[in-house]
């Protein structure tokens, strides 16, 4: 993330945890603005409640980069569907690219959503016992999806009006990842219409990924452009010079 508010990518992988500090040799970085995925092992250390700052080690090119985060009191709310519910405008980006997306969340889990190519996807949502974040599941109908018929497994986080959610497939090769925010508090209203996107989405290159434990080699393709909006944001730029998110145009930040 190279600024506060938009989200350029995910970090994920399995990890092992000893008093004050964290370890995950199987990192993957799915860095979505620079068009690459990268192997690597991070490395962290942590306070309960406090901090959690740590670096990610690549192998290929060989270069680390820090990192640091302060704790959040809303991990510890309670996640409930009711606060989940409602109709969501965004985007999600996969190995084919970025696209603007709108999805539903009903009252009992019940997730519909459709993206600006055509691919339609449903599934379910699950609180989680503790911790401010929801298991979800993820069925794609095939057709213009990236993902063609899959059921991914993932997770989302809830931040105010603000939804964040990944699923991923059992090689970490492909997924989905949603950066949306709340427009309706209920469904069963009209459902907004997608922003448009100026200009075509480019084509996208296709980086390497080497095979690593149980996973095996792969491809895939995200977004790599200079210009505001090329991926997937509503194309201007904010007074401080960022590109804006869906999230700044919805909460009217110019």
């Amino acid at each position: 993330m190279n600024a506060p508010g938009i989200v350029s990518g995910v970090v994920q992988g399995t990890g092992n945890t000893t008093p004050g500090s964290f370890s995950s040799p199987s990192a993957r970085d799915f860095n979505v603005e620079a068009g690459t995925i990268s192997d690597a092992t991070l490395s962290a250390s942590f306070a309960p409640k406090q901090f959690f700052n740590g670096s990610l080690s690549y192998a290929s090119p060989a270069t680390t980069t820090t990192f640091s985060g302060t704790y959040d009191a809303a991990y510890d709310q309670a996640p409930l569907l009711a606060t989940l519910t409602g109709t969501y405008a965004g985007t999600a980006s996969t190995r084919s690219g970025t696209e603007t997306a709108t999805l539903t969340v009903s009252s009992t889990g019940a997730v519909l959503g459709t993206s600006s190519d055509g691919c339609q996807f449903s599934g379910t949502a699950t609180p989680r016992r503790k911790g401010n974040v929801f298991d979800v599941s993820l069925t794609f109908k095939g057709g213009s999806c990236a993902n063609g018929t899959s059921t991914l497994p993932g997770i989302a986080y809830l931040e105010g009006s603000s939804l964040y959610g990944m699923v991923l497939d059992s090689s970490r090769s492909n997924g989905a990842l949603v950066t949306a925010t709340k427009v309706l508090s209920t469904v069963g209203e009209p459902t907004p219409a997608l922003p448009s996107v100026s200009g075509p989405t480019p084509a996208l290159p296709s980086v390497s990924v080497p095979s690593t434990g149980s996973s095996s080699g792969s491809s895939i393709t995200t977004g790599n452009s200079s210009g505001c909006g090329s991926r997937g944001g509503p194309g201007y730029r904010k007074a401080n010079g960022q590109c804006a998110s869906w999230a700044d145009y919805y909460a009217g930040r110019r």
